[in-house]
């Protein structure tokens, strides 16, 4: 089996491995991880402003909270910075729910009437999957 890794000047090299794993570049993970953050920070701000009553505070806390336990929970072991999951997850499935998370996040700025934050996250994220493509592929694959 062959893999490409990303190296620290941004391009890929090919190697022969056993295990399958990947590898970006530190810029890629830090706008990743900005992006999860961000997308977490939009769930608590969208559930405070969509509910009302007796249960704002608690699905404000309970909502973000559920998402990031649910990225951090399902995940498909070699695609994670660590190579580690807590519950081996399908690539296909983490995909769709990357893409979820991610894709809502955007939906949710713009829902709250956010529109250039939401215009500005969805143009990082596009930017981020656009730079992490062979990792989708990859993901779809395993």
């Amino acid at each position: 089996m062959r893999r490409r890794t990303a190296t620290t000047d941004g391009t890929y090299q090919e190697d022969s491995m056993k295990a399958t794993t990947l590898s970006f570049p530190m810029h890629t993970q830090l706008i990743a991880f900005g992006l999860e953050l961000a997308a977490v920070a939009t769930y608590g701000v969208w559930a405070w402003h969509s509910t009302s009553g007796v249960l704002r505070i608690p699905l404000t806390v309970a909502f973000p909270l559920a998402i990031a336990t649910a990225w951090g929970t399902f995940a498909t072991a070699g695609a994670q910075v660590s190579g580690k999951t807590v519950v081996a997850t399908p690539g296909p499935v983490r995909l769709v729910l990357e893409l979820v998370v991610l894709g809502g996040a955007a939906w949710a700025l713009f829902d709250l009437g956010a529109k250039t934050p939401a215009a500005f996250y969805t143009a990082v994220l596009v930017l981020q999957l656009l730079m992490t493509r062979d990792r989708l592929w990859w993901l779809a694959g395993h």
